[in-house]
């Protein structure tokens, strides 16, 4: 069995052994189509619901939320302000948009405040795990577990100067915090749940408000080392960074040998691109070597690419 199995774990080693890994910084675009340059932005929220109305089942559940969502509002504000931008909430029910969306309505409003677009932040969805025994401590004379939060927010941007929506896009944000086990402390338990969505709403606002801008991010990239003549005489220009250089001497043969060569090239081409700035042509190039050259780096490397570009990768 050992005797069998040693070839392929020798290929295996070979394979890992032909590739490296690279800390990067690369730009990420904003998730938000919305126009370079803007100043003034508006934000409105519908996730504000009656803790006494008709059909509420858990008024608990809804209460909690509605914190989250008071809190959602202070994220959104504090990241356009971070970020220089003029920002103003607007209340739905004031406007006259409870329901759907009115174009005269958000246009009169742009023009009375100069705005460039609108934020809406939707709905609220969280879920608590955790609690019971599940990761109980002892804590002096009480057990405690930790309770996990996990909230996601969907989000909208409404283009005044096109007229572009850009619906439901998500953002999420997990927080723990402690539970006693024991029932006198119900209170206690109260208060930090709502501390835990407090802070939840936060985020999940900062990070809605957040898409609207690019970033510089820092990334682990596979690479290869070996495999052909570019790729070895590449190899010092990329360790040393010197992407323009390594691309040039790609580009002459990464179209040409067998399936293999091409495959690791190209996915080397598609690193290039992507640390130049160029997530499309570094998509371009990871897709042609994932399945025309049958690539399986390649396929776990454009799902990457493919979440950059908020692309929803095909199954």
């Amino acid at each position: 069995m050992i005797i069998r199995l040693l070839p392929v774990l020798l290929m295996a080693a070979f394979f890992t052994s032909c590739t490296a890994y690279m800390r990067v910084s690369i730009d990420e675009s904003s998730k938000a189509d919305t126009n370079e340059g803007f100043q003034r932005v508006g934000v409105f929220n519908r996730t504000t619901k009656n803790v006494d109305g008709p059909g509420v089942t858990n008024k608990t559940i809804i209460k909690n939320n509605n914190v989250a969502v008071d809190r959602s509002i202070d994220g959104a504000f504090n990241s356009m302000v971070r970020h220089n931008i003029w920002v103003k909430e607007y209340d739905m029910d004031s406007i006259g948009m409870i329901v759907g969306f009115d174009w005269d309505i958000l246009d009169s409003l742009g023009r009375a405040d100069t705005l460039d677009f609108f934020i809406e932040l939707g709905s609220i969805e969280s879920k608590t795990t955790g609690t019971g025994s599940i990761g109980s401590v002892i804590t002096g004379q009480s057990r405690q577990a930790r309770q996990k939060l996990n909230g996601l927010m969907y989000v909208s941007f409404y283009d005044l100067d096109s007229h572009f929506i850009q619906e439901l896009l998500i953002v999420k944000h997990n927080e723990e915090f402690p539970i006693s086990l024991n029932p006198l402390e119900a209170k206690s338990n109260a208060r930090s749940k709502t501390a835990g969505f407090e802070r939840m709403g936060y985020q999940l606002g900062f990070k809605a408000s957040e898409l609207v801008f690019p970033h510089v991010i820092t990334v682990n990239r596979q690479y290869f080392k070996y495999g052909s003549k570019s790729i070895n005489s590449t190899r010092k220009l990329i360790m040393r960074r010197r992407w323009a250089e390594a691309e040039a001497i790609l580009v002459l043969t990464m179209d040409d040998g067998k399936a293999g060569k091409r495959g690791k090239e190209l996915l080397n081409m598609a690193f290039l691109q992507e640390v130049q700035g160029n997530l499309d042509k570094a998509i371009e190039y990871a897709e042609r070597s994932a399945y025309n050259c049958k690539n399986s780096v390649a396929k776990s490397y454009l799902r990457k690419l493919q979440e950059s570009a908020g692309i929803t990768p095909d199954e």
